[in-house]
């Protein structure tokens, strides 16, 4: 998933003031938002999306939320990249103001079929581990440390608020809230690129000699979708299957 970032010195970025201002203003016609990782244990650990009160207020700026009940989880994940935009990076200088980067994304189908009405969900932000110096460091970010900056309108792909059932045999049962791209309709092979605005709270550093590395997050993903159908198979097809089935009904009454 997302891997460190290395920078040739870090320590030499440190901003103060608002630090989302640096990452850019939303496209005309557009909404933007932060939200964070915030939801509360009901059984599965916290940070697993965000709270009802998160989604809510998301979906008051704009973002709106979708009901994955017609669709259906994706057993096997796309193919997703991501490079680091290194210029984008900005640190706090005290720990009342985020830090933020921007990373892009291309999330590529390669499950060799369309998949329509494609979502790629942020479930929860996970351990992700860095090689300085020769040595290892695994870090795990405070779920509610983390947030993206979700927007809707405008140029670009959207983000939506999905709304996934807690218990996928009951419908009914307690909600869950994933920040999720819209992706569309993905053909077989197809890629989508998109940006990630990361905001993070005591962001983790790690200090080296000739340089420092920011460590970011890994994501648990989830993607969701409605298949493509089924092409009706021709005329032809049909008449051979339906002759096929006759010559086997023969020959067990043969």
């Amino acid at each position: 998933m997302m891997g460190p970032l290395e920078t040739s010195s870090i320590r030499s970025t440190l901003a103060a003031g608002a630090a989302l201002a640096l990452l850019g203003v939303a496209p005309a016609g557009a909404v933007s938002t932060t939200v964070f990782w915030d939801n509360a244990d009901f059984g599965f650990g916290t940070g697993y999306g965000v709270s009802q009160t998160s989604a809510l207020a998301a979906n008051a700026a704009g973002i709106p939320i979708v009901s994955a009940a017609s669709l259906q989880p994706k057993p096997d994940s796309l193919v997703v990249d991501h490079n680091v935009d290194e210029s984008s990076l900005v640190l706090p200088s005290s720990g009342s103001n985020p830090a933020t980067i921007r990373s892009d994304w291309t999330a590529t189908n390669n499950t060799g079929i369309t998949d329509q009405n494609l979502y790629l969900a942020y479930v929860r932000p996970i351990t992700n581990t860095i090689v300085l110096n020769g040595q290892s460091h695994t870090y795990t970010y405070d779920p509610s440390d983390v947030g993206l900056r979700l927007t809707f309108g405008g140029s670009g792909v959207d983000w939506v608020i999905l709304q996934v059932p807690s218990n996928p045999v009951d419908p009914n049962s307690i909600p869950v809230y994933y920040p999720a791209v819209s992706l569309g309709t993905l053909g077989s092979g197809a890629a989508q690129d998109f940006p990630l605005f990361y905001t993070l709270y005591n962001p983790q550093v790690f200090q080296g000699t000739t340089k420092d590395e920011l460590g970011l997050p890994k994501w648990s993903l989830a993607f969701y979708s409605t298949a493509a159908p089924i092409p009706e198979p021709s005329s032809g097809v049909l008449m051979f299957i339906g002759l096929l089935g006759i010559a086997q009904a023969r020959r067990k009454h043969a």
